[in-house]
């Protein structure tokens, strides 16, 4: 499983290049509060996944495109703090404009919560 991620993330950063060429500057993370570790999954030593993509519009605005993971609880986790992320926008053509950005939220019940991204520009 951990093969076929590695090469998604290798994937997805060469292709990503080719979309930073089209911004004068990428949307930027102001800020990012973690999610809660769901109580039950930490008891149970369970960990998993959510990737969260977040659409920032040309105001900084943040609004949750999708939420996909392993678990229901790591997911409801993970868009529950997601609603609270700040951005600044992305800039094209010197102006500001709408961008997706996607992360990938880690549960670890031994390392807790880690924010992967963005993985777009």
């Amino acid at each position: 499983m951990y093969r076929y991620l590695i090469i998604f993330v290798i994937t997805l950063c060469y292709s990503t290049q080719c979309l930073a060429v089209m911004l004068d500057q990428p949307a930027k993370a102001v800020e990012l509060p973690p999610p809660s570790y769901p109580d039950a999954e930490k008891r149970e030593g369970r960990g998993g996944l959510a990737t969260v993509v977040i659409r920032v519009d040309e105001n900084g605005s943040s609004s949750i495109e999708r939420v996909m993971g392993s678990l229901y609880p790591f997911t409801a986790a993970a868009k529950s703090a997601a609603k609270n992320w700040k951005f600044t926008p992305a800039i094209r053509d010197r102006k500001p404009a709408s961008f997706l950005l996607e992360f990938i939220v880690v549960f670890d019940p031994k390392k807790g919560v880690e924010i992967l991204g963005p993985l777009f520009p």
